[in-house]
Formats: structure tokens, C-alpha cells, sequence
């Protein structure tokens, strides 16, 4: 969870000054802030309702272990007091996934409140993005929909308030983080 937090705090302190779309291009105004909070909202509908492999968010409880199995390590449910569900940590450390899960409730069934894909994870989406994905390539996936043009060691898709955060090393993702990143 650390390095999660260290990834996470690393791409918001980088990209929060910036608005989705709201880097100027070369030789063009920036957009008018109505223009750039259209952008944002576009990008994080994008980046709400992307799927890796069929993982996506909100996906239930009985669909992700139908995709992924069942998981290797369960953390206890907790009330988490930011949000006020009940939530537990899934591990599939195998298949590079780690999935967030939440309920209304404490006893409920839970969805993906997010997720995190690295290591050895093969989860695609349907344009081929993933882990070890080049910088490049994931530039041309979300064109347009990349919070502070994406420069440095992460790319944000979205907002910090609903992304997908890509961690890159040597000019690929290692780490894919999708979710709420600020309450």
C-alpha cells in the first residue's frame, strides 16, 4: 500500500495543477475553463469506464472472481471513513492485481472501488494499454483526455478525482492504478 500511496501522491503533486485537455497547444489559446472542465468530465467518464480484461470498476464481487478467481489474500472489512463503505484489500500477487472492494454495508456484496494492475499482470484493455504498455502508446490511447500532457514518470487519465493512473520505468507502465485518487 505504500508504494501505491508514494505512486499515487507522486502523479496528483505532478498533475494537479493542470486540468484534463487544459494544456495549451503549441501555437493555440488555451482552452476557456468551461472548455476544460467539458475535457475533464469527458476524461474521467473515459477513465471510469475503462476495462482491463473485463476488470473494470463497479464490477461486482461474483464477476471478478468469475475473471480472476479467487484471491489469494483478503483483508478484513473495515469501515473506511472517508468514503463511509465498508471496504477490503483482494491480492491475486500471480496475476499482478490488487483490487479495492466496497460495500454500502457491512455484510454486502462489494464492487471494485478500484484497482491496481503491475508485475507480471496480462490484463488488456480492448486497445492493447496495460502493464509494459510504452509511454507512447498509451499517449495515443487517451489523446486529448491526459491531465497536464503527461510529461514525467506518470500519466494521468481523468482527474485525481477519477483516473487511471500510469507509473512508468524506462519509458513503460509498471504500475496502473484506476479509481478515485482524492476524496
Amino acid at each position: 500500500m505504500k508504494r501505491l500511496s508514494l505512486a499515487l501522491a507522486t502523479a496528483l503533486l505532478t498533475t494537479l495543477p493542470l486540468t484534463a485537455g487544459a494544456a495549451p497547444v503549441a501555437g493555440r489559446p488555451a482552452p476557456s475553463p468551461r472548455i476544460a472542465q467539458a475535457n475533464a468530465q469527458a476524461a474521467e467518464k473515459r477513465a471510469s469506464s475503462e476495462s482491463f480484461g473485463g476488470l473494470h470498476l463497479n464490477l461486482t464481487e461474483r464477476d471478478a472472481v468469475r475473471i480472476l478467481g479467487g484471491a489469494t489474500s483478503r483483508t478484513p472489512v473495515v469501515l473506511e471513513g472517508a468514503t463511509g463503505l465498508y471496504v477490503s484489500d483482494w491480492e491475486y500477487p500471480m496475476k499482478g492485481v490488487r483490487l479495492h472492494m466496497a460495500s454500502p454495508k457491512k455484510l454486502g456484496s462489494m464492487t471494485v472501488a478500484s484497482f491496481t494492475l503491475e508485475g507480471r499482470c496480462s490484463l488488456r484493455t480492448r486497445g492493447g494499454i496495460g502493464v509494459g504498455s510504452s509511454a507512447a502508446d498509451i499517449r495515443k490511447a487517451y489523446a486529448g483526455l491526459i491531465a497536464g500532457g503527461g510529461g514525467g514518470d506518470t500519466i494521468v487519465v481523468g482527474s485525481e478525482f477519477m483516473g487511471i493512473i500510469f507509473t512508468l520505468e524506462k519509458g513503460r507502465a509498471t504500475h496502473i492504478f484506476v479509481g478515485a485518487g482524492a476524496e
